[in-house]
């Protein structure tokens, strides 16, 4: 027998550096939302002046200060109001309604449905007077979780027997029109929205931090745009969330040994088989036997005699390893961990790759991938790393891929060097140019074969280096590899004076060929028939653009030898001069981390004028 543990595969979170900042001045705006996604929120106010924020949603995911690489905690207290249409109702909601019942149970002139914050308990019934006699009608307000939606036929359940005795209702809601709603997450926030009521903080590094939020909606939405955690509290609402000894609850592919209560047992497998699901269908394999997993809440729950004493220092510092055992043809992989589901995530990931191909493959490999893993979702393959993450990236200097793949650690904290594993590793699995060689490279990496990243990718050396630093310019939340990627097989030629190319231009892609290979100082004309919809609520765009910022004009870029140039204005018409020689791309302009939503294409014609 033989006992491998994995020093290397402890998860770290970036450090909170809360005393490094100072306010500098205190911010209360009022306007419409221009644009809301991932830790930005960008307002402009009634002179026309577009204020770009930052905004911390969850207290677990802190947001990192531009230009400094230091992040902060500083949760802001939301407030989202809007109405929702009924069909948006599924089992798991708690809602409150206004209604006239009796103490058998039936009710009528129902006058308001109100959908609570996700992870809100229902409390039962409150009657504003009791009911005359039995039978009769009073005015109450019940508080109650969803358990179907038939049509206009809304059953509801108590979390206990109510004063009518009964532990379900069924109303009909066809005269409900909408639901109103106060939420405290910012997912359903859109471009137009009005923003009631802000309050920020200016601080010494020039970012401005949300600290207070009121919104309200513009329309009804027929989708509540729930984060994942936030459907899993729905989806688990029903089970008991109070603290228990240390008990286990197996799932198809996890045997899990935890003190969580039973409804953040359930949420933390549903997320563990999602991403087993998802990682098994990436590599095309999937363990023959359940991974082990111990995760503690409270150590004090538990017989410490029972743990690795290695352990119980990771789980003291909120983190985790995995143990890898193997005993003749026999082997078992062990998870011990802090109960915060990211880090189980990850080190769920290293037991995975451990029993499916008896390894991990290089470090910087076997991180980078355990991160992809724990923030992959069905589906979605946007950037949705935490913010912190994704702003120290965003803001830090660009570090080669050979630096990654040989550092332990960057700047001398590992977490740094989690999070640049992680970006290589993000762009080679999503880009399409390069995901076949890198799926072939990790296979062969972890079942220990010669496995060179160097000599796999040499012949696309230059195009990785390039699509990788362009990645890492753009870099934000929502932003998709495969849509920025880069079209390497579409030739460019010159064309002679008095010649025209015609080419199409997709509104939800980034930078895309036009054919032509220009030549310095020559003049082109430039034509663009159509137009395109650049967020759900802006459509019908040309090629000018729209508003002060001219979001969805068309624009061009010339690259030469791998290197781009300035990006330049064109609209509908123009007779354009090269500045240099190179090849011509076009694109819609647009926050390249915000094309997901666009769509619609532009004709283009390109003539040489002279």
């Amino acid at each position: 027998m033989w006992l491998l543990i994995c020093p290397a595969f402890f998860h770290s979170r970036p450090v909170i550096a809360q005393n490094e900042i100072n306010s500098v001045r205190e911010l209360a705006i009022q306007g419409t939302v221009e644009a809301c996604y991932g830790d930005r929120l960008l307002v402009t106010d009634a002179d026309g002046k577009t204020t770009e924020l930052l905004i911390q949603t969850d207290p677990l995911k802190p947001i990192m200060l531009r230009g400094n690489s230091i992040p902060l905690n500083a949760t802001a207290r939301i407030r989202v109001q809007g109405k929702l249409a009924p069909s948006a109702l599924v089992p798991g909601m708690v809602v409150e309604v206004v209604c006239d019942l009796n103490n058998r149970g039936k009710a009528e002139n129902i006058q308001l449905v109100r959908l609570a914050s996700p992870g809100a308990l229902a409390t039962g019934v409150a009657f504003e007077s009791e009911p005359a006699s039995n039978g009769d009608f009073a005015r109450a307000t019940l508080s109650a979780m969803v358990k179907s939606l038939n049509g206009s036929k809304l059953t509801l359940v108590f979390p206990e027997p109510t004063e009518f005795r009964q532990t379900s209702l069924s109303l009909d809601i066809s005269g409900v029109k909408e639901i109103e709603f106060i939420f405290d997450c910012t997912g359903m926030i859109r471009k137009g929205d009005i923003v009631q009521a802000l309050s920020a903080t200016e601080v010494s590094t020039g970012d401005i931090v949300v600290r207070d939020l009121d919104v309200a909606l513009v329309g009804q939405r027929t989708d509540p745009c729930l984060t994942v955690d936030q459907k899993l509290q729905i989806k688990y609402a029903h089970l008991p969330n109070d603290p228990r000894a240390p008990l286990d609850e197996r799932s198809r592919h996890f045997v899990l040994r935890t003190d969580l209560s039973e409804q953040r047992a359930a949420i933390l497998l549903d997320k563990l088989e999602t991403m087993a699901e998802l990682i098994g269908d990436y590599y095309g394999r999937r363990p023959s036997q359940p991974i082990q997993c111990v995760v503690i809440s409270n150590l004090s729950n538990w017989n410490l005699d029972e743990l690795p004493e290695r352990a119980i220092t990771k789980i003291r510092a909120g983190e985790g390893m995995t143990v890898y055992e193997r005993m003749g043809q026999q082997q078992n992989s062990v998870v011990f961990s802090a109960a915060d589901d990211n880090v189980v995530q990850h080190e769920a990931v290293h037991g995975f790759c451990f029993l499916v191909f008896d390894g991990t493959g290089p470090l910087w490999y076997a991180e980078g991938m355990a991160e992809v893993g724990r923030f992959w979702e069905p589906g979605n393959t946007a950037v949705n790393a935490d913010p912190a993450i994704v702003g120290y990236l965003r803001d830090s200097e660009i570090q080669p891929a050979p630096n990654i793949i040989n550092a332990a650690t960057i700047d001398g904290e590992l977490w740094k060097a989690y999070a640049w594993r992680w970006v290589l590793c993000h762009v080679l699995a999503n880009n399409p140019n390069y995901a076949k060689r890198f799926h072939k490279f990790g296979l062969q990496a972890m079942a220990s074969k010669n496995a060179d990243f160097e000599k796999t990718f040499s012949d696309v050396a230059k195009q990785v280096n390039f699509e990788y630093k362009h990645f890492l310019n753009n870099l934000d939340s929502g932003l998709r590899a495969d849509l920025i990627a880069w079209d390497w097989t579409t030739p460019a030629k010159p064309i002679n004076a008095g010649r025209l190319a015609k080419i199409t231009i997709q509104a939800n892609r980034g930078w895309q060929p036009s054919g032509v290979a220009v030549e310095g100082s020559a003049v082109y004309e430039i034509t663009a028939e159509g137009t395109w919809q650049i967020d759900e609520l802006t459509k019908n765009v040309d090629a000018n653009g729209t508003g002060s910022s001219r979001r969805g004009e068309l624009v061009g870029v010339l690259m030469n030898d791998f290197q781009l140039g300035e990006e330049f204005e064109l609209g509908t018409k123009t007779n354009w001069t090269a500045p240099a020689s190179g090849v011509l791309y076009l694109r819609c302009r647009e926050t390249m981390a915000t094309l997901a939503d666009n769509s619609g294409s532009m004709s283009v014609e390109i003539k040489r004028s002279k």
